[in-house]
């Protein structure tokens, strides 16, 4: 892979087919949560084993979204992102923590996201910035928005990505909020 390549995530690089909606298979769906969380499924996802398609919808979006253009890094911030615009203290709790624990990524640019500033990192800052501006606009960025983002190193399909992530917190976000989910003690830790 070369300097300019980005660099995808290993954890979930193996795209396996959707899972069935016309004939949901729970099984399946808790086989896929076990692979994406071999240390125990978080609460929000035991929550939204409720309704067994939206998870299973979820799931599968996860999973094509990882091997997608994004790291993982940006993923997430983009996620943390949509939990902020979307005050779900459930998600903004867990998704920090997974950011520093699991991805290594440095405290202060998790904490700048969450509070709403900028990681002070030149292409975090851009795909954070991309992300605000289109929760902001509802998708509805100008041409000359969208062509300086793509201008500063943002692909047309890298923000497409960006709006499927956006999607897929949304749900996670709305889900969280309508629950009120309980934040796994293993999140409050710090």
């Amino acid at each position: 892979m070369s300097a300019d390549e980005p660099e995808h995530s290993s954890a979930h690089t193996d795209v396996r087919p959707p899972l069935d909606g016309t004939s949901l298979d729970e099984a399946a769906v808790h086989a896929r949560l076990g692979a994406i969380f071999p240390d125990g499924v978080p609460n929000i996802y035991r929550m939204m084993l409720r309704n067994p398609r939206v998870m299973a919808g979820l799931v599968a979006m996860k999973e094509y979204l990882a091997g997608g253009e994004l790291t993982e890094t940006e993923r997430c911030l983009v996620a943390l992102e949509v939990a902020n615009y979307c005050e779900c203290s459930y998600c903004i709790v867990a998704l920090s923590h997974y950011s520093v624990h699991d991805l290594g990524v440095p405290d202060a640019v998790v904490d700048a996201a969450a509070k709403g500033e900028l990681p002070g990192e030149a292409r975090l800052d851009l795909v954070v910035g991309a992300t605000r501006a289109l929760l902001a606009s509802r998708g509805k960025l100008g041409r000359a928005e969208l062509a300086s983002y793509q201008d500063r190193g943002l692909s047309f399909a890298q923000i497409l990505e960006i709006i499927g992530v956006i999607g897929e917190y949304t749900v996670a976000t709305f889900s969280a909020n309508l629950d009120r989910t309980r934040i796994d003690p293993e999140y409050r830790l710090g």
